[in-house]
């Protein structure tokens, strides 16, 4: 969804390609959330600086860094955390995509259907594989 962070995450830059697909997904009816490794507040900040695109997501499902290095993706815990706080979606019926292979492993051994982002271009063909586009 957004550019590493060269210095504080809130200093991300959207990718704007991304973001449609986000909105198209929005507009189909498909809940969204994020799960981010950022601290809570530089996910707040960057949360407040993109306030136009972050419409599109629920963040009473997200999940953002629960400090600590076993609360943080990869970790099963962080998994099973967000698992929990949405616990009326069953693991299968989640589609995570992250651009890092082993945040993939860590969702796929809790059941989810994990997909490593490269491109938006990517993405779309993935989503339209699995029927959600």
């Amino acid at each position: 969804l957004f550019t590493e962070p060269d210095g504080h995450g809130w200093e991300c830059l959207p990718k704007m390609d991304t973001f449609k697909i986000v909105e198209e997904l929005h507009n189909n009816g498909i809940q969204q959330v994020i799960l981010s490794n950022i601290s809570h507040k530089s996910f707040g900040k960057l949360s407040m600086n993109n306030a136009p695109l972050m419409k599109y997501f629920n963040f009473s499902g997200s999940l953002g860094d629960s400090s600590g290095i076993f609360n943080r993706k990869p970790h099963g815990k962080y998994y099973k955390q967000f698992l929990r706080k949405n616990s009326g979606i069953a693991p299968k019926n989640i589609i995570f995509f992250d651009d890092k292979a082993k945040n993939i492993c860590g969702a796929c051994e809790q059941g989810m259907t994990a997909v490593q982002f490269c491109n938006a271009s990517q993405a779309r063909q993935k989503l339209v594989q699995l029927k959600v586009l």
